[in-house]
């Protein structure tokens, strides 16, 4: 690299006029908000209070050796100088704290293109330069656009788990991938995404048991368990084990009393998951020849114990329901497929039937019942309190043949009603529903828009929706980068953007991000 960072040397030399080199500095962090297009960019920095420190936004990622500017220096920067103009040099607050907008112009062409970013203190104790910050990276975009994320996902999954942790990553477990004869087997990796470096990492360790279909729950702690799902030949899952983002390990804790797939995991208040219904054995290929293995069992898990405990059994079994914990503690069941038993003979339907389970008196009680029959819709909670159901598919599971839906309904709690929202453009099922950062709208994304059991899935739904809340009507507003109709969908940023990971048609490694606001 030619020697050009003649801007970074005088900087460096005014710093030493202004400051002596203290005898020891906090770590210099940093960290950003925002990437929109025609909002502001910002970067906050945390170090020495009074400290001075230089920001390098950059279109490059470095190494740039700061052997340039000292050479005794052996480090180098995870970024280019590439973009002197951007540099930003200023003192931090009495608290250490200093933060520098960028405004960011609303040009159609910076779609996609990704800002890297690093910070150094100056002066150095011995050196030029002092701390040196983490590197952050954004994908630029504008409301309403789905980006690239800024690094490739390291696997194609399919199946996987995407949960959020409460320090803004995203830790995705297990899933489904491709081997070299083109056979889905299912992958024991555990991998971490991190929306401020744009990067994902693979934890060093492993879940216990390669799974696909599980549910993954994050505890109060922060750790993460993980439930069921299916491992090798499809066969269904009775293991669990808790997965510690931290320590980058997950360790197995107690199997449930029977296997269990296509089941719900909700988090309680008082930090035990809830997992009900499921079942033991399904054959997409042949639903029929499952149907006695569907459960109606419900199981407490403790995270004090590690040991699991029966729960009340729901009226009938069900699989393909939805299930929310809802602000007063209870967990609101929703629809899904119902099998009902006279004289050993299965009657399954898709239902519209609701139950409310009370963790303080470990019981069911009915609901009023979601209008339309549903089965693998998309439920979330809003930010009043009340709860979203939308999409999802009706039908006679007798003779297979399943319509998705497209309506979209809101339960009060406060007074057992279901109201209607409004109709999405396009019907799906397993849709994803995601809230915004800001509580003012819901967005719909993913899924199928006609089913196929035997498939296991069907053709994907190719618009992204949203409307605003508490009400309003729902509007397409744009197409993802790939089709990926399966794939977990998480906020991040704040809720300001949504990550959507997965193996994505045609085959692409990467994940993606829909620019919220």
């Amino acid at each position: 690299m030619r020697p050009i960072p003649n801007p970074l040397v005088g900087l460096c030399a005014g710093a030493l006029l202004i400051a002596a080199a203290p005898a020891a500095r906090a770590q210099l962090e940093l960290t950003r908000s925002g990437g929109t297009l025609g909002a502001d960019l910002v970067y906050t920095l945390v170090g020495d209070p009074f400290g001075i420190s230089l920001l390098l936004p950059s279109l490059q990622t470095g190494p740039t050796p700061l052997a340039l500017l000292d050479p005794s220096d052996p480090r180098v920067l995870g970024v280019g100088i590439d973009v002197p103009a951007l540099w930003s040099v200023g003192v931090h607050d009495g608290a250490g704290v200093r933060t520098v907008p960028f405004p960011l112009p609303s040009v159609v062409g910076l779609n996609g293109l990704v800002l890297f970013a690093q910070a150094i203190a100056l002066p150095g104790a011995t050196t030029a330069v002092g701390d040196i910050s983490d590197r952050t990276a954004v994908a630029l975009g504008a409301p309403n656009v789905s980006v690239a994320t800024p690094f490739e996902a390291p696997a194609g999954w399919a199946g996987h788990s995407a949960t959020l942790l409460a320090d803004g990553r995203v830790l995705i477990a297990g899933g489904a991938a491709s081997d070299a004869l083109g056979a889905s087997l299912p992958t024991d990796g555990l991998h971490l995404y991190d929306p401020q470096s744009g990067a994902f990492t693979t934890l060093a360790g492993t879940l216990a048991t390669g799974r696909v279909a599980h549910t993954a729950t994050r505890l109060a702690d922060g750790r993460v368990l993980i439930v069921g799902g299916t491992g090798d030949l499809g066969t269904a899952l009775a293991s669990a084990e808790v997965v510690d983002p931290v320590a980058g390990t997950s360790t197995p804790t107690a199997a449930l009393f029977e296997p269990r797939v296509a089941h719900t995991a909700t988090l309680l208040a008082d930090g035990r998951v809830f997992v009900a219904g499921g079942t033991q054995n399904f054959d997409f290929s042949d639903p029929l020849a499952g149907l006695l293995d569907v459960l109606a069992s419900t199981r407490l898990w403790n995270p004090a114990t590690g040991t699991w405990a029966a729960g009340p059994n729901l009226p009938a079994r069900r699989i393909a329901h939805a299930a929310t914990r809802l602000n007063d503690g209870r967990v609101l069941v929703s629809g899904g497929l119902i099998v009902n038993v006279f004289f050993g003979i299965p009657l399954p339907a898709i239902s519209g039937d609701c139950r409310l389970y009370n963790p303080a008196t470990n019981a069911f009680s009915s609901a009023a019942g979601v209008p339309g029959a549903r089965a693998f819709h998309g439920q979330v909670i809003l930010p009043d309190g009340r709860v979203l159901a939308a999409g999802g598919a009706d039908g006679d599971v007798l003779t297979q043949v399943f319509n998705t839906r497209a309506d979209t309904h809101v339960y009060n709690p406060a007074n057992n009603t279901w109201i209607a929202f409004g109709a999405l453009n396009a019907a799906r099922a397993y849709v994803q529903l995601t809230v915004s950062g800001n509580g003012q709208r819901v967005v719909a994304s993913g899924g199928v828009a006609s089913i196929d059991l035997a498939a296991g899935g069907g053709a994907a739904a190719t618009t992204t929706e949203s409307a605003p809340l508490p009400g309003g009507t729902w509007t397409t507003i744009g197409a993802p980068l790939g089709v990926r109709p399966l794939a977990p969908a998480v906020a991040i940023d704040g809720g300001r953007r949504i990550l959507t990971t997965g193996a994505a048609a045609p085959l692409d490694l990467s994940a993606e991000t829909l620019v919220l606001y």
